[in-house]
C-alpha cells in the first residue's frame, strides 16, 4: 500500500501495524518491517508529518521499537545474567528517557509520557536485584519526576501509579544498599502528596468520598515506606547479591494496562 496511500498516512499506519504485530507476539516482524523503517526515515528527516506530529510519530515508533527489542532480549536472557544483556537494557532505558523528556515539554503528549513510564517500569522490573538495581534507579526517578511535572498526570486517577514508581525506586535503592536515598525519595513523595492534597482543598468542587479514601490509602503506603527506611533499615548494611538459581523459571514482569486511548496511540 506504500504507493497507494499518501506518505503521511502510510507512515502512521506502519506504526499502528507494528503495534498490532507486537500485541500478537510478532516482535521481530514489528521491529524490522514497521518500527525500524519509520525510525530510519525520522533520522533522515523524511517524515511527512511536521512539527509536533513528527515528534509524536517518532516517539511512538521508538517506544514500539524498544518494547519489541526488549521482548526479543527477554526470551533469550530472562534473568539478564549476561553483561551484554544488561548493557542492552541500559541503552533501551536511555531511549525511553529521551522519548519521555521530548514529550514532557508538551502537555498534549501526557499520554505518551504515561506510556513511556509504563514501558520503563516493565524493563526495570528485570533489574530489581542487588547486582542490577543501580541500573534502574536513574530511569525510575526520571519517570516519577516527569509525571509530577505534567498537570494532566497529577489527577487522582494517576496517583497510585506515581506511588508505584516511587515504591519501585525505593526498592532499587534498598537493593543497591542505599537506604538513605530511599528515605529521601519517600520524603519527597510524601511532600508532593501533601502539596497536591492541600491544593485540592482550594478546588470549588469538593472531593468525593472515593478520592478521600484513595488519599488515605496512599498515605498509609508512603507512611509504611517511610517507617521502613527511616527506622527499620537505618542501621542495615547493603544486601548481598544473589544469583538466580539454575533452572528457575524466568522472573515475572509487571505489565500495567494502558488506557484505551493510549493503546490506540501506542
Amino acid at each position: 500500500y506504500r504507493l497507494k496511500l499518501p506518505l503521511a498516512m502510510h507512515q502512521e499506519r506502519t506504526v499502528e501495524a507494528g503495534g498490532l504485530l507486537a500485541m500478537l507476539g510478532e516482535h521481530e516482524t514489528a521491529l524490522r518491517h514497521c518500527f525500524a523503517p519509520v525510525l530510519a526515515t525520522a533520522d533522515s528527516e523524511g517524515l511527512a508529518a511536521t512539527g509536533l506530529n513528527a515528534l509524536r510519530l517518532r516517539v511512538q515508533a521508538d517506544f514500539g521499537s524498544v518494547a519489541s527489542s526488549f521482548e526479543l532480549l527477554y526470551h533469550r536472557d530472562a534473568w539478564m545474567e549476561h553483561a551484554a544483556s544488561t548493557a542492552t537494557v541500559r541503552d533501551l532505558l536511555r531511549r525511553i528517557r529521551e522519548g519521555i523528556g521530548a514529550c514532557a515539554k508538551h502537555e498534549k503528549f501526557y499520554w505518551l509520557v504515561l506510556n513511556g513510564t509504563r514501558l520503563a517500569y516493565r524493563l526495570c522490573t528485570t533489574l530489581m536485584r542487588p547486582e542490577r538495581a543501580k541500573d534502574a534507579i536513574e530511569t525510575l526517578a526520571w519517570c516519577a519526576l516527569c509525571i509530577e511535572g505534567m498537570i494532566p498526570l497529577l489527577a487522582p486517577r494517576f496517583l497510585e501509579w506515581r506511588v508505584q514508581l516511587y515504591s519501585a525506586l525505593c526498592h532499587c535503592y534498598e537493593a543497591a544498599g542505599m537506604p538513605e536515598a530511599a528515605a529521601k525519595a519517600v520524603a519527597h513523595a510524601l511532600s508532593r502528596h501533601e502539596w497536591m492534597k492541600n491544593l485540592d482543598k482550594h478546588d470549588p468542587v469538593p472531593q468525593t468520598e472515593e478520592t478521600n479514601v484513595l488519599y488515605q490509602r496512599i498515605e498509609r503506603r508512603l507512611g509504611a515506606l517511610q517507617f521502613k527506611y527511616t527506622t527499620c533499615l537505618g542501621d542495615a548494611g547493603p544486601p548481598e547479591a544473589e544469583a538466580p538459581p539454575a533452572g528457575k523459571a524466568p522472573p515475572k514482569r509487571a505489565s500495567p494496562s494502558l488506557s484505551p486511548r493510549a493503546r490506540r496511540a501506542a
